[in-house]
């Protein structure tokens, strides 16, 4: 059975995660601006967990929350990769977008025609377009961002490629997308690892 989210289930063990955190900062760094704004539900789930899968409608902050994720897995991965539909999408919505990485922490060394990018801490992400699955093989990954999954044209072949570079360390992956009855994605969201949050788009606005 998967572990399925709601925000009524995370409002306290998000609260305790959130004061940990600021216990955790107390030493001299401040908690983030957007640790103190985010909705419980756009905090990374307790736990242990490898698929943290956001499906919601257009405005909840899916790829505001995600982003947020991936520049703060940024701290103790050293290689990351940024899946989504297309190149284009990545750059324009992932990295370049209103809530992109990039809009969001302009400390991130970004190389648009390449979509590489450097983070403060070193570690590198890349832009992978799932119109091209063979393009993940390569170096590992410690952690991935699956941006709009259920838009994949080669959603199986393109995951599949994806785990196979996520087999070092303890990996991580978070997939934000709007929802699609697609069977695949329901097996992904069953899996006992999978953290599944479901939102609607006048969450946002409440």
């Amino acid at each position: 059975m998967n572990s399925t989210t709601s925000t009524s289930s995370l409002s306290l063990a998000v609260a305790v995660e959130r004061e940990r955190r600021k216990r955790k900062n107390a030493s001299g760094d401040a908690p983030s601006a957007w640790l103190s704004t985010a909705r419980p539900e756009q905090l990374p789930p307790l736990g242990d967990w490898f698929c943290w899968y956001i499906q919601a409608g257009r405005g909840w902050g899916k790829t505001h929350a995600a982003a947020e994720y991936t520049w703060e897995m940024s701290k103790r991965a050293k290689r990351i990769a940024i899946v989504a539909e297309s190149f284009g999408d990545g750059r324009d919505y992932c990295i370049e977008g209103e809530t992109g990485i990039k809009t969001l922490h302009p400390d991130l060394d970004w190389h648009r025609g390449y979509g590489e990018m450097t983070f403060p801490s070193g570690a590198k992400g890349k832009i992978f377009s799932a119109e091209d699955p063979e393009s993940l093989r390569g170096p590992n990954n410690y952690f991935a961002w699956c941006d709009e999954i259920a838009k994949w044209r080669y959603l199986k072949q393109t995951w599949d490629m994806l785990m196979y570079t996520m087999r070092k360390g303890t990996p991580r992956v978070v997939v934000s997308t709007t929802p699609k009855p697609y069977p695949f994605l329901k097996e992904i969201k069953g899996r006992p690892n999978t953290k599944v949050v479901f939102g609607k788009t006048y969450d946002n606005i409440k």
